[in-house]
């Protein structure tokens, strides 16, 4: 600082020759604001002459500006010395022009001053704020959008009657299309036009153009225009794909400066049209994708049609060849349940009777699997929740793999842990049917060694935080054994349908369906089923099966009479009508009810039932649903529209057991269903329900174990004098019932050890338990207990 003159060294000097011939206006100001010296440049552009000049203030060129403001201007220049602005400014005439003004703090003949240094700005500033106006106009706006307000935008603008944005329309470039077309601020229908003899043709060269006048006289598509103004549009990769123009009728003599604000436009419509083109691409896509999926979809309805046709065909031909095979095989199992009813048979008689019966069973057994099998495949498998006595079933289950076993000469051993409940709810059939077929694989797969059955109970996890499913009490079932076992590369397909490890082992009898029905039964239950196996060592299979325990039952409602020990009934005569266009069925069920004192009714057909039930209305019909002329349905819907028989009680005879089948009959209003082939003792009891019967018995001090099929093939002579005591019986019974020969075997030598009396009774019992016969042995003892 130069302390004695106050002014900084680095402030700008002038001299007078310098601002007198400066090209831009110069104009100093002194500290009260006031005009102490302008150039003539300054002069010219403000309209004044150099005396009008003289003492104007600040505030009357700059009407923004108040004259008590001007000081804190002159205060922050003295500190800062440079400021540069944009003000309006006023001319004489009261033109308003806007200005660029560089300020600065100046000394000049050792005076300060403010000097402005002024650049008209006025072209530039109504470019950018028609540029800004056409951007807030456009900003909010994308695709089609943009381009219609961009063009509308334009036109009232820039005071012009056309405005287009066009794409290019061929790939030599040599049409377009418009994108958007504005008349007098309207829009109008776009179009597609050749570019020859257009000055858009120029343009679509990668040219701006300005063409101010005489369009039409230049161009021979150019009627009708008198100027025209045209920007490229271009692509991300510099490619001309459009172009943007404005035109009028009239002269645009003034218009080149607005090509800048075209250029400017034209950058953001390429950004559109780039956006456009994807778009239509993404659009084009997403068609074709949804085409390839309608496509796809109606070749999988298609696809699913057939299946269902070939599913549906399959269930038709299954159920018909049930039907089929059912009903010999009724004629076999039902003759054989007859005959072993006859006490004239000799004890080989009985064998053979006994060995036609198990392989009939046997077949039963394989269609069932296959019905089973297609049952899963078409989900319509029900689990059943009933409540039954697990000890029961285990032990019996237990009993007939441990007669397997030995006749094999394999060891079996069965570990049933102390805390398994009684009583618990879940499907027992199913249950039975999964560990027979894992009971029964490790017998037949096993030559030499020992099979380990094993059973415990999990009480299952009550906390807040474990699942619904890990809260239910679980049963864990393992059976091991010591055979072939299963190299692991194999393990993946043993739960596969028709399929058998054959490789490592010697050829056995089967379908394959088993482990596969297995697997997708404990599915179905919800119970989790793993294999561990080693090939030559042997496999290890572990279920896990939530089964709720229910309350205790009394162990005798489970005790329920078999058909051999019936003789007849109490009460009037009953008389059953029998349909069934099958011989067999009709001759098996006569010979079964007619001797129990039953009048048996006979029809082949639907037509005749429907006749024999109007003329002798009978208690009970039992109906086929399969029958010529008239089927089981149609017979049955006649019947219950007759006042005589609409309230006569129909069961349904069917050798097509489908879950369908029966669902069908009792929405049909069938009272009950017997499935074929028939069992003796299930028919039985659903006669004695319908007819509320009570049923004579033979007396059990004088039945026969043979006459019945039990126990002895040579008559007792054993009558309530020769029996043991209630206890001892109750004791056998309990032992039964769970199962246990070798607990029955030692209660019968201590029998026999105190009361030589008894030696009939325990000889008929001994020889039962040597066949591990359980329900003969139940049955026995329960005719035993109520005699006393």
């Amino acid at each position: 600082m130069n302390a004695s003159a106050g002014i900084p060294y680095n402030v700008l000097r002038l001299s007078h020759f310098t601002v007198e011939n400066a090209l831009e206006p110069i104009l100093l100001f002194d500290r009260q604001g006031r005009i102490n010296r302008a150039n003539a440049v300054a002069c010219q552009y403000l309209g004044y002459s150099p005396s009008q000049m003289n003492g104007l203030h600040f505030s009357d060129i700059h009407p923004t500006y108040a004259q008590t403001q001007y000081l804190e201007l002159w205060q922050s220049l003295k500190q800062h010395h440079t400021l540069t602005v944009d003000l309006p400014q006023v001319r004489q005439d009261g033109i308003i022009r806007q200005a660029e003004i560089g300020m600065n703090f100046v000394r000049l003949d050792e005076q300060e001053f403010l000097c402005c240094f002024v650049r008209d700005v006025t072209e530039r500033s109504q470019l950018d704020d028609t540029l800004r106006r056409i951007s807030e106009g456009t900003a909010s706006d994308i695709g089609i959008d943009f381009f219609q307000s961009l063009v509308q935008q334009l036109t009232t603008t820039l005071n012009v009657q056309y405005a287009i944005v066009t794409e290019c329309a061929n790939v030599e470039k040599t049409r377009v299309r418009t994108l958007a077309f504005s008349v007098n601020s309207n829009l109008h229908e776009n179009i597609e036009y050749d570019l020859a003899g257009t000055p858009c043709s120029i343009v679509m060269k990668d040219r701006d153009f300005y063409f101010p006048t005489d369009v039409a006289a230049n161009f021979s598509q150019g009627a009708g225009v008198d100027s025209y103004i045209g920007v490229p549009i271009h692509d991300k990769s510099g490619e001309v794909i459009g172009h943007l123009a404005v035109s009028d009728s009239r002269p645009m003599a003034n218009h080149h400066k607005y090509i800048g604000i075209l250029r400017v436009l034209a950058a953001r419509s390429g950004a559109e049209i780039g956006r456009k083109v994807a778009e239509e691409r993404l659009l084009q896509i997403q068609q074709q994708l949804e085409d390839t999926v309608t496509a796809r979809t109606l070749e999988l309805a298609t696809a699913k049609e057939e299946a269902e046709a070939a599913n549906r065909a399959k269930s038709d031909f299954l159920a018909t060849m049930s039907h089929e095979l059912r009903t010999p095989l009724n004629g076999i199992l039902g003759y054989t349940q007859l005959f072993k009813r006859d006490p004239q048979l000799s004890e080989s008689q009985q064998k053979g009777i006994k060995i036609m019966h198990d392989c009939a069973e046997s077949l039963l057994s394989l269609i069932n699997d296959v019905l089973d099998l297609s049952k899963i495949e078409a989900r319509k498998m029900d689990v059943l929740s009933e409540v039954f006595y697990l000890p029961e079933l285990l032990h019996n289950l237990a009993q007939q793999t441990q007669v397997r076993a030995e006749q094999k000469g394999l060891s079996f051993e069965t570990q049933l842990s102390g805390n398994l409940p009684e009583w618990v709810v879940g499907d027992e059939r199913k249950l039975r049917q999964v560990l027979l077929n894992l009971l029964g694989n490790a017998v037949k797969f096993t030559s030499s060694g020992t099979i380990t059955f094993r059973a415990d109970w999990s009480a299952g996890d009550r906390s807040s935080h474990a699942d619904k499913r890990a809260s239910l009490p679980t049963i864990r079932f393992m059976i091991e054994d010591t055979g072939v076992g299963i190299a692991n590369e194999q393990l993946a397909s043993i739960f596969l349908p028709f399929q058998q490890i054959r490789e490592s082992i010697d050829f056995v009898e089967g379908t394959g369906l088993g482990l596969s029905i297995t697997d997708q039964l404990v599915r179905l239950m919800n119970g989790d089923l793993y294999v561990s196996s080693q090939a030559g060592r042997g496999t290890q299979f572990r279920l896990s099966l939530a089964l709720p325990e229910a309350p205790l039952l009394p162990r005798t409602n489970r005790v329920t009479q078999r058909s051999e020990s019936i003789l007849g009934y109490e009460g009037p005569r009953k008389t059953i009508l029998v349909a069934d266009d099958g011989y067999s069925t009709c001759s098996i069920v006569t010979s079964l009810l007619r001797p129990l004192g039953f009048t048996i009714i006979e029809a082949s057909n639907g037509q005749e039932a429907v006749k024999q039930a109007i003329r002798h209305r009978p208690d009970l019909i039992l109906l086929d649903l399969v029958m010529p002329h008239l089927d089981g349905f149609g017979a049955l819907t006649k019947i219950r529209a007759n006042p005589s028989t609409g309230q006569t009680k129909v069961v349904a005879f069917s050798a097509r057991v489908f879950e369908q089948d029966r669902h069908q009959s009792q929405q049909a209003g069938f009272d009950d269903f017997v499935p074929k082939p028939v069992d003796l003792d299930a028919l039985l009891t659903k006669i004695g329900h319908h007819l509320n019967l009570v049923w004579q018995t033979r007396p059990a001090a004088h039945e026969s174990l043979v006459s019945t099929a039990s126990l002895s093939s040579q008559e007792t002579n054993t009558t309530p004098a020769q029996l043991p005591e209630i206890a001892q019986l109750e004791a056998l019974y309990k032992l039964a019932s769970m199962g246990d020969i070798q607990g029955i075997l030692a209660q019968l030598t201590t029998i026999e050890r105190d009361n030589p009396a008894y030696q009939s009774f325990v000889d008929n019992l001994r020889q039962a338990a040597g066949e591990f016969d359980m329900r003969k042995i139940r049955k026995y003892l329960q005719a035993c207990l109520q005699s006393l």
